[in-house]
């Protein structure tokens, strides 16, 4: 898969977050990122990665030059990624199973939604960090790129 193009590619905020953070993954991201044709994500990831950033700021994990630079950062982005509302059949698909429950809320509405973009783009690939969303796309039938967290 190295260096080969990635049609769409749906972010999930466990690996948004790793990437705006500059964790130990950020620069596989970064790649992945820069590999995608069209990155797309649900506004409940938009949501998470503000919050974190301002909650890193605020536990001193962030300086506020770096955070403003985050923001910044994620501004730009959004200038480029297409963006999924909570749509009605988002809110729908979240009430229903799962594949592998129990599934917190969050997670819920990023496999919904990833489910709604696959109707629009059949090449969608989930880039995630978490064990339990990536047993639940697979189970979903959808493709995937698992990051492994630091540890």
């Amino acid at each position: 898969m190295k260096n080969e193009s990635i049609e769409v590619l749906y972010l999930e905020s466990s690996a948004a977050i790793s990437y705006f953070l500059k964790e130990s993954s950020h620069e596989k991201i970064l790649d992945l990122l820069n590999r995608s044709e069209t990155v797309c994500t649900s506004i409940l990831g938009i949501l998470e990665i503000r919050r974190v950033l301002r909650r890193a700021y605020a536990e001193k994990r962030a300086p506020q030059g770096s955070l403003l630079g985050m923001l910044g950062l994620l501004e730009k982005y959004l200038n480029k990624w297409v963006i999924m509302d909570l749509i009605p059949e988002v809110q729908k698909r979240v009430g229903e199973n799962f594949p592998f429950e129990p599934i917190r809320t969050l997670d819920a509405i990023h496999l919904a939604s990833a489910l709604e973009f696959s109707k629009m783009y059949p090449s969608l690939q989930v880039l995630t960090m978490d064990r339990k969303i990536l047993s639940n796309l697979e189970g979903l039938g959808l493709d995937s790129i698992h990051l492994k967290a630091s540890a």
